[in-house]
């Protein structure tokens, strides 16, 4: 038996049995001691993505640029021809970032099927007028001018909307969409790719190493969609806020966990795959892991 408490003090008992649609967990209400001992907010920084503005010509904005575009164009989102047809320089290129959208997120790993970039500009871009991204983006100067935060004096026209640290991306992450669905998939990203306001962002505090792989599977696991499913909105914008009370184990308690090294090893198998579901060892060896949890807590009621 498992308990845990969720954000509204009352607590939730984790029952281990079989049910037909396959998940282990069943949750009830009960006064019970947490067996995790930290929430996900205390382990992981959630962060969102860059907000663009815009991605691309819209009907919306069309109207506002004073040059001959069409819609669809690529204004900081670009497809790789748009690109290649910039014929950029050696030190334009570095501004040019791969991206990962909320539908390449799956269960464990992200699985690229689009053909998008990211201009990846702030404030403190260097752009000389010779440059052709300086020429590109003045194709849409007058629209780019009349956002809110230019005409506030508080970005360059050239810039991002909402660029974000360039840190969030390019260290170890993982990443789940804003947007709601009868799942929420989360997935390891360690290559260092860039995501725009589509996508929630979640940068462990502290390093911990290969411990990111086991958090990841945990994200991933029924007791986990349990708890969404019972603590935040599974339709439509998921506000960040409303995934850090989960509660999750401590990398003290997960180092204390004679399975870790075995799970981080999963991991590691699902992310070099690029796999998305559990084989039935798999599962069964995940089972087991939580289960030492709670022969742990148990243990430790004995010897109280």
């Amino acid at each position: 038996m498992l308990s845990l408490e969720s954000s509204d003090n009352i607590s939730v008992k984790v029952i281990q049995e079989a049910q037909p649609n396959g998940s282990n967990w069943v949750f009830k209400n009960e006064k019970e001691t947490s067996v995790f001992s930290t929430k996900l907010g205390e382990v992981f920084e959630l962060n969102q993505g860059v907000v663009p503005n815009p991605d691309k010509v819209t009907k919306r904005n069309i109207s506002k640029i004073n040059s001959s575009v069409k819609i669809g164009e690529g204004i900081f989102t670009l497809t790789k021809n748009e690109v290649d047809l910039l014929r950029l320089k050696a030190v334009d290129k570095k501004l040019v970032k791969p991206t990962i959208s909320n539908s390449e997120i799956y269960n464990y790993v992200c699985k690229k099927s689009k053909d998008e970039y990211l201009l990846y500009i702030t404030d403190d871009t260097s752009i000389t007028k010779e440059s052709s991204i300086y020429t590109h983006l003045s194709r849409y100067k007058t629209y780019l001018k009349d956002r809110r935060e230019v005409k506030l004096g508080r970005r360059n026209w050239t810039s991002l909307h909402w660029p974000r640290n360039k840190e969030i991306f390019e260290t170890p992450k993982i990443l789940v969409s804003n947007w709601g669905s009868k799942s929420r998939n989360f997935a390891l990203e360690l290559e260092g790719y860039y995501c725009k306001r589509d996508v929630t962002i979640l940068n462990p505090k502290k390093n911990i190493g290969d411990l990111i792989y086991i958090y990841a599977i945990f994200l991933n696991s029924n007791y986990a969609i349990e708890w969404f499913s019972k603590n935040t909105i599974i339709k439509g914008y998921t506000r960040q806020s409303s995934q850090l009370n989960l509660p999750l184990p401590s990398v003290k308690e997960v180092r204390s966990n004679p399975l870790y090294k075995k799970i981080i090893n999963l991991g590691k198998s699902l992310y070099s795959e690029k796999r998305a579901i559990l084989t039935k060892n798999e599962r069964k060896l995940v089972d087991e892991f939580y289960n030492l949890f709670t022969l742990s807590e148990a243990k430790s009621k004995l010897a109280s």
